[in-house]
């Protein structure tokens, strides 16, 4: 498995989260907000770990000095400072108690759609460029530390996931 492969399907696991928060959006608003805020509260946690996994990833540049690899460098810190803010909102949806349903799904909606364009561009644009001037050094182990690093993180969200509904149940 190469790195990109192993981010890739960290990045699966983020759109399986998505794909909950939208269907929760679908339903009433009692069950569908109960839900939806569950999933946001887990991926609040999602998120760093996201960028933790990255961070590890991409910490060693195969030639900080070469120019496409120092722009494909910048390019995923300017991603995920996006993934910061984007934090921030989830924070402000969870503290947000009150507000119509519509608000709540528009926002919610507005952040899977932002989420997934963060995620597409990082796998179509900036780890192809990065990935080619890494070359092939390092590139087993590294895989593996990453691909290791994803399957906790899906074990870690499951287990959240049960706390969150728990906490979120306690609630409401």
């Amino acid at each position: 498995m190469s790195v990109v492969a192993a981010l890739a399907r960290e990045h699966r696991v983020f759109l399986r989260m998505i794909d909950r928060i939208e269907r929760a959006l679908s339903r009433v608003e009692e069950e569908g907000r109960a839900d939806a805020r569950v999933d946001l509260l887990v991926l609040l946690t999602a998120l760093e770990r996201h960028e933790e996994i990255e961070a590890e990833a991409f910490a060693d540049p195969p030639d900080p000095s070469d120019a496409a690899t120092a722009q494909a460098a910048a390019e995923l810190r300017r991603e995920h400072a996006e993934v910061g803010v984007l934090r921030d909102e989830v924070r402000g949806m969870l503290e947000e108690s009150s507000g119509s349903w519509e608000h709540f799904s528009s926002r919610a909606r507005e952040l899977a759609a932002r989420l997934r364009r963060h995620f597409e561009t990082e796998e179509q644009d900036i780890w192809p460029r990065y990935a080619h001037a890494a070359g092939r050094s390092r590139a087993r182990a590294l895989a593996r530390r990453v691909d290791a690093r994803v399957k906790r993180l899906e074990r870690e969200l499951a287990l959240e996931r049960e706390d969150a509904a728990d906490y979120m149940d306690g609630r409401r």
